[in-house]
């Protein structure tokens, strides 16, 4: 198998950028042994891989590493694909991760909890004649979806009730397989979020049309464009709840100094007043730096 990365990076002087990651292929965590990319246009860097066949899930990341010895890293998660056991030649056009400005949505608090999806779509993998389209979009209701709509026919030719829906099978990324024969090079498209029930348009995203530059290619390669973030134009999420130190719940049923028990009780009048969240203040010990500064009760290890 064999990888073609591209990524756009503005480096200054002394700067090189490098592809590293957990895996053996791309040098088991060892960022000296992470794999040089070359500068070939400007601010676009380079590098073609071979890696096992036998390799399905492939998850790496950029490093820029300075001639003074400092090392800068990607914000949040790896990069990560998979891809069908046919897909020999993967041509990969990423972004630098840098922390986003919508950065809490990213937050298990979100896409656990508050955007909770329950049953997944069917996961899309690399594959022959297709790009993969993909978009990270984390503040995406339950009963909504990411979709794609654009000039191609293949993306409905901007008819929005033939936008193509992507698959949240890695939500908060999401992504979708669209035939290359389908698209053309500089065609112009755009993200919205729909309702996955009915199709009817939430909300456009807040940008101008983004446009496809894809490389010349045969129908036996696999191209992969990834690293965007959907410019969400829906308001910013709001949420009502309640903190409660667990000692002053009383019930019927407790020993009147609060049982956990009562929580649940505590759940069901959240959700009678149409909160969000109920936080538990400390039950444990908050003991960190065996300083004065351990009384505070909001560290890490009590939230």
């Amino acid at each position: 198998m064999k990888l073609f990365f591209q990524v756009n990076y503005h480096t200054e002087w002394g700067e090189n950028l490098f592809i590293t990651g957990a895996q053996e292929a791309f040098g088991g965590g060892d960022i000296d042994k992470a794999i040089p990319m070359t500068l070939s246009d400007g601010d676009t860097w380079t590098a073609a891989i071979e890696l096992p066949d036998s390799l399905y899930l492939v998850t790496y990341s950029y490093i820029v590493r300075h001639d003074n010895g400092t090392v800068r890293r990607e914000w949040g998660r790896a990069h990560r694909f998979e891809r069908r056991p046919d897909t020999k030649n993967i041509r990969i056009i990423d972004r630098w991760q840098d922390q986003p400005w919508d950065k809490p949505y990213y937050s298990s608090a979100f896409t656990d909890c508050i955007n909770y999806r329950g049953e997944h779509d069917k996961l899309v993998e690399a594959e022959p004649g297709y790009l993969t389209l993909a978009v990270d979009a984390p503040m995406v209701n339950a009963d909504e979806a990411v979709a794609v709509s654009g000039e191609d026919e293949a993306l409905g030719s901007w008819d929005t009730s033939k936008a193509a829906r992507m698959s949240d099978a890695e939500y908060p990324t999401w992504k979708i397989n669209i035939p290359l024969s389908g698209i053309k090079n500089g065609s112009d498209y755009k993200f919205l979020i729909i309702k996955k029930a009915t199709g009817d348009i939430v909300a456009w995203e807040g940008r101008d049309n983004r446009t496809f530059h894809l490389p010349a290619i045969d129908e036996n390669i696999s191209v992969i464009d990834a690293g965007q973030r959907l410019v969400n134009s829906k308001n910013a999420w709001r949420g009502a709840g309640v903190a409660i130190p667990v000692f002053s719940l009383r019930s019927d049923e407790d020993f009147g100094v609060g049982d956990f028990m009562d929580i649940k009780k505590m759940v069901d009048w959240a959700v009678q007043t149409h909160q969000n969240f109920v936080q538990v203040l400390p039950i444990n010990d908050t003991t960190m730096t065996h300083t004065w500064t351990d009384s505070y009760p909001y560290n890490a290890n009590s939230s």
